[in-house]
């Protein structure tokens, strides 16, 4: 999303060209990573919570663990 880097679309068609490969499941496989990437950081939260560190970026993941499980969500039935 950051200036000069290539947009999605672009590299999904870049790497289908490329790799010969299909790419109609890619969504399913975006969904998946954003609730792992949700489960992870809920761990690093719970870290964060007992006090066994103390980032202050994981205390900003009390609001921001839901939030990424809500995106996940919402794709999955935008899938």
């Amino acid at each position: 999303r950051s200036a000069g880097f290539p947009p999605r679309d672009f590299l999904t068609a870049r790497y289908a060209e490329r790799t010969g490969r299909p790419v109609d499941a890619l969504p399913w496989y975006q969904i998946l990573a954003t609730w792992k990437a949700a489960i992870f950081l809920e761990g690093s939260y719970g870290r964060f919570s007992a006090g066994t560190t103390t980032d202050p970026y994981f205390g900003n993941l009390e609001q921001g663990v839901p939030a990424l499980a809500a995106l996940a969500r919402r794709r999955t039935e935008d899938a």
